[in-house]
């Protein structure tokens, strides 16, 4: 396998281990003291969302506490009648009340698509053709079942929104938002930032890096040129009139980018990492 590839393949298998294994816990083995598996075998068998990731946030939000649930309860009772009217401040805070009210026993699944991989501004260009069956197969495996609803919505406010709107359907009303963009290193809470608020993020790449290197792997990456970009964040829930959400979906795309950084010795420019992430409620 030529240098190129072995590059992409790593660095690519980094960013969606990095997201596919956002929100769990899982006991990371330890790595063996003399190693003569090859990065193919590494990728494809060792690195997995099983044995490499300990990720220190939770998707899930801290339990909710009974005085957040009253005032969600009064929230959603006194939301106002013409909801084609509502503030920003307004939707935030039904959609608010209406995450607190559902949250607990809430269960939804989450799913990745990768969409590009890009080294050296496209140097590589045939990188994706080979790299796109290899990642399948680790995505396909990854189809989770997430606990609650997603994201840190209790901190959720109006400076998050670049747009929103609510409306009837039948009975129910129906919440649409889009997030402002966000840009994060590679050491953040996956619950905070503008997207963050809405629907968890990747949050703690830097982890994955970490131990990728105590795995043997000879990378030289600084945390000063690793950047996470979140953009075309939405979600659309529907809430019946008791307050509780009933359907949902939650999306954003993320491109996880690597500057000015070495594997195996070999200078690498940039790379950049596009996926899809959306949760659907269940």
């Amino acid at each position: 396998m030529s240098g190129k590839r072995i590059t992409a393949l790593i660095i690519s298998s980094i960013f969606i281990l990095s997201l596919t294994a956002c929100g769990e816990k899982e006991e990371i083995n330890s790595p063996a003291d003399n190693t003569t598996e090859s990065v193919e075998q590494i990728v494809t068998q060792d690195i997995t969302e099983e044995n490499i990731i300990e990720n220190k946030s939770d998707e899930t939000n801290a339990e909710v506490s009974t005085d957040e649930i009253e005032t969600a309860e009064n929230l959603t009772k006194e939301a106002v009648d013409d909801i084609s009217e509502w503030t920003f401040a307004q939707i935030a805070d039904f959609y608010k009340s209406a995450a607190t009210k559902t949250h607990k026993g809430a269960k939804s699944e989450r799913n990745i698509t990768l969409t590009s991989i890009d080294v050296n501004n496209g140097q590589y260009e045939n990188v994706f053709e080979f790299i796109t069956p290899i990642m399948a197969k680790i995505l396909a495996r990854n189809s989770t079942e997430v606990d609650g609803i997603t994201g840190g919505f209790t901190k959720l406010s109006e400076t998050d929104i670049k747009n929103a709107k609510a409306y009837k359907s039948g009975k129910n009303t129906v919440i649409e938002m889009t997030m402002k963009n966000q840009v994060a290193g590679p050491r953040e809470d996956m619950n905070e930032g503008t997207v963050g608020h809405a629907m968890a993020v990747v949050g703690d790449i830097g982890v994955v890096v970490d131990q990728l290197k105590e795995y043997g792997l000879p990378m030289e990456i600084s945390d000063e040129d690793t950047s996470i970009h979140y953009s075309n964040a939405r979600l659309k829930v529907t809430v019946d009139p008791n307050g509780k959400i009933v359907s949902g979906t939650w999306s954003y795309t993320v491109d996880i980018r690597l500057n000015n950084y070495k594997v195996f010795g070999k200078d690498v420019q940039n790379t950049s990492v596009v996926m899809v992430n959306t949760i659907t409620l269940l």
